[in-house]
């Protein structure tokens, strides 16, 4: 919901899935990269060094038409 501009933001974070061998098996486990707020779209990108970095609308569009909604939280395949 927006007030005035101002949005409490209810973020659903976007994973990407990757596999590693452990023991010789291979174990599935989800990278945080992004987050998209579920009230107003604004959608930013976590780099490890710095933090949340705000995508652009153009970036925010794209990232939206390629992920696949797990209920609690995004994947991006």
């Amino acid at each position: 919901m927006k007030f005035f501009g101002f949005c409490w933001h209810k973020w659903k974070h976007v994973y990407l899935v990757h596999e590693k061998i452990f023991l010789g098996e291979k174990c599935p486990y989800l990278w945080l990269r992004f987050r998209i707020c579920v009230k107003c779209g604004k959608a930013q990108e976590f780099i490890p060094a710095t933090g949340w970095k705000t995508l652009s609308k153009c970036e925010a569009k794209i990232l939206l038409n390629k992920i696949i909604d797990k209920g609690k939280y995004y994947v991006l395949e």
